[in-house]
């Protein structure tokens, strides 16, 4: 009983997110479109900000400003429940990709 209370503690949000400090976590990765750089700001499991860069990029304007908008989308968000949120909203294409990457950062 006992290792299946700690397991139960282990997984839950709070426990695995809530209590984080404050932090800053950069990455970046390239596409076939171009280059991307993600910054995060998060406290408690809570992305206070985030922001995307693009360079090197193929984009035309309407793609880059999908992309773009994913950062101000994921402000006030909590790590670990972002795939299940949103994965039926998205199309494809770059948005999609920068999704997918995103997804796979605050998820795990």
């Amino acid at each position: 009983i006992i290792g299946a209370s700690t397991e139960l503690f282990a997984q839950s949000w709070d426990w695995a997110y809530g209590q984080t400090p404050e932090f800053t976590y950069t990455v970046h990765r390239t596409f076939d479109w171009g280059k991307a750089m993600a910054e995060f700001n998060s406290k408690h499991g809570v992305i206070k900000q985030c922001t995307l860069n693009i360079s090197d990029s193929k984009l035309n304007d309407s793609d880059m400003g999908a992309v773009m908008e994913l950062g101000r989308l994921l402000e006030g968000q909590r790590y670990g429940f972002l795939k299940d949120k949103w994965s039926t909203q998205e199309d494809s294409g770059p948005r999609r990709d920068v999704f997918t990457w995103i997804g796979e950062i605050v998820y795990t």
